[in-house]
């Protein structure tokens, strides 16, 4: 699969807008449906200058590429999102995971976002950020801390430029109250305003 060149904008999370609420019924694959609005979960998707503008969600998701493989997913950038990349907490897996040539700006929680337990090591490389509340945050999870297993995990930032706050771009997501598009803050697994 190939996606180049596309713009995609005004990402709407069907179960928030307008001020839908559904509920605590709702189940994991609807909850799920609209993780990103590229998403990525594939083996071998080429993602290559694209933009999302405008997300209730997050503008890209998926589960990043095998570290060091270059020319699968790069040049892509987001703004205007809750956040700009979320690597998938249920098919991120493998030896090393990457997230390569990525820009998020305006973003208002994360710039790259992830809770990851199926991989030992993520990279983030060549990452531009700026106006985000933070730039980026990977959780790494692991084996049950009651089966006494040890496990080496690490989370690499290199050759990357975060910038808290640019002089020009008027205030920064947050300050002036700005939330994300919409009411995507009303959905009850929400997780919005914990960083104010």
């Amino acid at each position: 699969t190939v996606v180049e060149d596309n713009l995609a904008v005004v990402g709407i999370f069907w179960n928030t807008h307008r001020g839908a609420y559904q509920g605590k019924g709702l189940s994991s694959p609807k909850r799920d449906a609209m993780v990103a609005m590229y998403l990525d979960n594939g083996r071998s998707t080429r993602m290559l200058r694209n933009r999302a503008a405008g997300s209730e969600r997050a503008g890209f998701g998926g589960v990043g590429v095998r570290c060091g493989v270059r020319g699968m997913f790069e040049d892509n950038v987001a703004h205007t999102a809750l956040a700009g990349y979320w690597f998938d907490h249920y098919q991120t897996r493998g030896a090393c995971r990457e997230l390569h040539r990525f820009t998020a700006w305006r973003i208002y929680e994360y710039g790259v976002y992830g809770e990851i337990m199926g991989t030992n090591r993520v990279s983030v490389s060549q990452f531009k950020g700026a106006d985000n509340k933070v730039g980026v945050f990977i959780l790494m999870g692991g084996a049950s801390s009651l089966g006494h297993v040890r496990m080496e995990m690490d989370v690499n930032v290199t050759d990357s430029l975060i910038v808290g706050r640019t002089a020009g771009n008027g205030a920064s997501c947050g300050d002036s109250g700005d939330v994300p598009g919409l009411h995507t803050c009303k959905f009850f697994m929400a997780w919005c305003r914990h960083l104010n």
